[in-house]
């Protein structure tokens, strides 16, 4: 199997792998009705979003034990095999009955679904990314990394169109009872892609070298915390402005512009399935454009972005208006994509083949874990606690002020060879 089919089926599997897990967040109003009734609306969509964070809670398990799978047995069958498992919770998410039906049995089911899909993408990430970037051609790393995240938005831009899809053509009726499901039990498919991926897929050339001169590491996670703990500390740090700025925008939004502003979900899920349609082409020239002026200054810019924009667009979303709702988040889009069009590849970067897959990973889902999982948590309960619309956006400017620091300190990597 040639490095094109490689690539392509790595990002084929990061398409399904996210469709699959970010539909929870699309269909989040939805659940707080069904799973967690109460009066107080609030009440309903902080326990369906303390849900969504217990999927990126156990995330960072995935990574370890798929992690050592990749850096010791296998960067394929790390990635197949995790992408394979995510089609069981995804199935069962669809066949899943209500709270009306089943009482309490059915938010605990919801929860124990939820932490199999975390342990699943927990494993996918760090092994989709490091293939993509060790299958990179020269000069190109940042463009086929931003595959990673590309492939990630196309997952959830299939789900958003979908549920978008669903909810303005069908009746609310129809929805709650059966509609709401369709989605959920065509992610099963995701499994036949896992089960192509592995026995069709060639190792990287650089796990093949590590291989051959018997410099596989017997525990990479041990050896990561070890050696690495610092680049580790430091890479999950980056990932806070990454993971805040793409699920408050592209996951909690829908949310908030039909909780708060008032506008249908269905009219909130178009808006944000055109923003994602841009977002996703901005991704891809960001990480283009990282391998030619260098990583560091577009992840300097796209905090700086954030910052001077984030309170007049979160103005501009607070009025409940379609225009100005689809301008302000495609003008996210484009700041956001700066960040996660170029540090995926910036992490892969960082760390040295024998223990990448780990690292990577654990860094990565560690930081999404704690920053990405409980963003629209954290935003439904700002709100709740202040009363105040636009409180999301004070936290939004603050995690970029900090991350700027952090990017400042980063040390340029996109003409330096991977670390062997």
């Amino acid at each position: 199997m040639d490095k094109q089919k490689v690539l392509g089926a790595a990002v084929v599997a990061n398409v399904l792998e996210w469709y699959d897990f970010g539909l929870y967040g699309y269909f989040a109003p939805i659940f707080a009705g069904l799973f967690f009734p109460a009066q107080d609306k609030f009440v309903s969509l902080i326990f369906t979003f303390g849900v969504f964070a217990v999927g990126f809670l156990v995330r960072p398990l995935g990574a370890v034990v798929f992690g050592h799978l990749g850096d010791k047995v296998s960067r394929n069958r790390a990635l197949s095999t995790s992408i394979m498992l995510m089609a069981v919770p995804t199935t069962l998410l669809g066949l899943l009955p209500t709270y009306a039906q089943v009482g309490m049995a059915a938010p605990i089911a919801l929860i124990l679904i939820r932490i199999l899909q975390g342990f699943s993408v927990g494993g996918q990430l760090g092994s989709s990314l490091t293939i993509l970037v060790e299958n990179a051609p020269p000069g190109r790393r940042g463009l086929v990394g931003s595959w990673s995240n590309g492939g990630a938005v196309m997952g959830m831009l299939l789900g958003s169109g979908i549920g978008a899809l669903i909810t303005s053509t069908a009746s609310p009726e129809w929805i709650n009872t059966w509609g709401w499901r369709i989605p959920f039990l065509f992610g099963s498919l995701v499994g036949a892609v896992g089960f192509y991926m592995r026995g069709n897929m060639e190792e990287p050339e650089t796990f093949k070298s590590l291989k051959d001169s018997r410099a596989i590491v017997k525990y990479p996670a041990k050896e990561a915390f070890a050696h690495h703990w610092k680049d580790m500390l430091f890479a999950t740090g980056l990932t806070w402005l990454s993971a805040l700025s793409f699920y408050m925008v592209f996951v909690y939004m829908t949310t908030y512009l039909s909780s708060e502003t008032g506008i249908p979900l269905s009219t909130a899920l178009d808006v944000n399935t055109v923003s994602m349609c841009i977002f996703m082409i901005m991704l891809l020239l960001m990480g283009l454009l990282s391998d030619r002026i260098g990583r560091k200054p577009l992840l300097i810019g796209g905090s700086l972005g954030i910052i001077i924009l984030t309170y007049p667009l979160f103005l501009l979303l607070s009025c409940g208006n379609y225009m100005y709702d689809l301008a302000a988040q495609v003008v996210f889009a484009f700041v956001v994509a700066a960040i996660q069009g170029t540090l995926p590849t910036t992490f892969v970067e960082l760390f040295p083949a024998r223990i990448r897959c780990t690292a990577v990973a654990l860094s990565y889902n560690t930081g999404f874990a704690l920053f990405g999982g409980t963003a629209p948590l954290l935003c439904t309960f700002l709100i709740e606690q202040t009363g105040d619309k636009m409180s999301p956006s004070y936290y939004f400017i603050l995690v970029a002020l900090i991350s700027l620091v952090l990017f400042i300190r980063i040390k340029e990597t996109s003409r330096s060879p991977l670390r062997p």
